[in-house]
């Protein structure tokens, strides 16, 4: 039997923790096929940051891993059309990204005066899907000929591509290469929230999609036919559901050394995109100090990863006896990753600010809390937490009703206490956020993934 041969495009940390972290996921289910030979192609910062991983995979007979360059600067003329079909889509995300951008501690380089071209630019050419599924993809082609993975091709002779981040580099540009060698592809976003921002020049022959509302993006905003989208869930929350991936509590809490007989508050920040957090953590010490809280729970912070200035943004936390920081970067290890899921597991109460988390947080049925107020002062609308109900992503979350979105610091104490003495309420529309944001919650999203490329492989 012929040897087929897969690339595997890994170009962020996050599709390196969906899709090759995650034990048992898509990458080991992959390789386990001796058939296929996988080439996967990583820049030299990713190859460098999980070097050890990579050199534990290519012991593997029928893995190669070749690093590559990422991104490469562009030309005046391509310049301009990246900005014509960037913006053939205009959702409210796009609007905010447009205007001021998604984080409140600056606003976007020349948003103000590009915002109005931004605009007129959907709404004179936006709304023709000609535009969008026949003239951008051969301008396209015509104005990006570079080719700057044409020696990898030539050399490998891929029978699939598989590119899992397809609206980024360098898939974009391994995406091309696929389509002038009429070679087959297989897409995926990189992240829930790609697809509603941006539009995407180039469409993989087969995509894959987390759920029902990106499925329906892929359509309705990126040009994707129906028969070219399945549905797979989301391949990282293989490892959520798996029993063997949660620790003991009386170890869990040993090691982040708090007492094991309280209930939990889980606070994500969020960094440069709301600055209020510590205003937010100071509200709800002092109620536990005070007693405003029934049960004196404990409180685990978590820190937006990789930001340095988090750690003295909320330093002065770092003392109170209730309080465990955490650290952990979830996309940083397998380690790291299993240590976020039993954060999640075993809290009781998890606020966050628009953010992943409150789906992942839904897994485990907890009580739901999403800040949408700035602490003790009210911001100008341009830093407001407020602007990011925007977010068009976020509103397929808000539609379930299983997220209690507060507006107040009275509102976010009375839901604390609802959820720690009742973690039970609100648990039917959690339920409805779940099979609408997770799709299915049966640990075989991975396998449905690999399936999938392989099924497209073999036609």
């Amino acid at each position: 039997m012929k040897i087929k041969t897969i690339f595997f495009s890994i170009s962020s940390r996050i599709v390196m923790r969906n899709l090759m972290l995650v034990p048992g996921g898509v990458f080991d289910i992959l390789k386990q096929d001796k058939n296929i030979q996988v080439v996967v192609l990583v820049n030299d910062k990713l190859y460098a940051k999980y070097k050890q991983y990579f050199d534990e995979q290519i012991k593997e007979s029928n893995v190669i891993i070749e690093k590559i360059e990422k991104d490469f600067p562009k030309n005046i003329l391509q310049s301009i059309f990246t900005f014509f079909y960037s913006y053939l889509i205009f959702t409210k995300t796009t609007r905010l990204l447009a205007s001021r951008g998604a984080r409140a501690d600056k606003v976007a380089a020349g948003s103000s005066y590009a915002y109005p071209f931004k605009w007129l630019n959907y709404q004179l050419f936006g709304r023709c899907r000609w535009i969008k599924k026949w003239l951008v993809p051969r301008v396209y082609m015509f104005l990006f000929r570079g080719r700057p993975y044409k020696e990898l091709f030539e050399r490998y002779k891929p029978d699939l591509v598989f590119i899992p981040n397809v609206a980024h580099s360098p898939d974009l540009d391994l995406l091309s290469e696929s389509k002038r060698r009429k070679i087959k592809s297989v897409g995926m976003s990189g992240s829930w929230d790609h697809f509603n921002k941006y539009f995407v020049p180039l469409r993989s022959d087969v995509f894959l999609a987390w759920n029902e509302p990106s499925k329906k993006e892929a359509i309705v905003y990126e040009g994707y036919n129906e028969d070219q989208v399945r549905l797979v869930g989301f391949s990282q929350f293989d490892a959520y559901v798996n029993d063997r991936n949660i620790t003991p509590r009386e170890e869990f809490f040993k090691k982040i050394n708090l007492p094991q007989d309280r209930k939990v508050i889980f606070f994500a920040s969020e960094g440069a995109y709301s600055l209020d957090g510590p205003e937010v953590i100071d509200m709800i010490l002092k109620w536990i100090d005070e007693g405003k809280i029934e049960g004196q729970p404990v409180v685990i912070l978590r820190l937006y990863p990789g930001v340095p200035s988090e750690d003295s943004a909320y330093a002065k936390f770092a003392k109170h006896p209730l309080v465990h920081i955490d650290k952990t970067d979830n996309w940083g290890s397998v380690e790291s990753l299993m240590h976020f899921i039993n954060i999640l597991y075993y809290s009781d109460v998890v606020i966050s600010t628009y953010s992943t988390i409150t789906v992942e947080a839904s897994i485990f049925d907890k009580y739901l809390i999403n800040i949408n107020f700035d602490g003790y002062h009210e911001r100008p609308d341009f830093q407001s937490v407020k602007r990011l109900v925007n977010f068009s992503h976020f509103e397929h979350v808000s539609k379930a009703g299983g997220v209690r979105t507060v507006d107040t610091a009275k509102e976010l104490l009375d839901h604390i206490n609802t959820g720690v003495v009742s973690p039970g309420s609100n648990s039917d529309n959690r339920e409805k956020l779940r099979q609408s944001m997770c799709w299915k919650l049966d640990g075989n999203s991975s396998r449905r993934v690999v399936y999938y490329i392989l099924e497209y492989l073999n036609e």
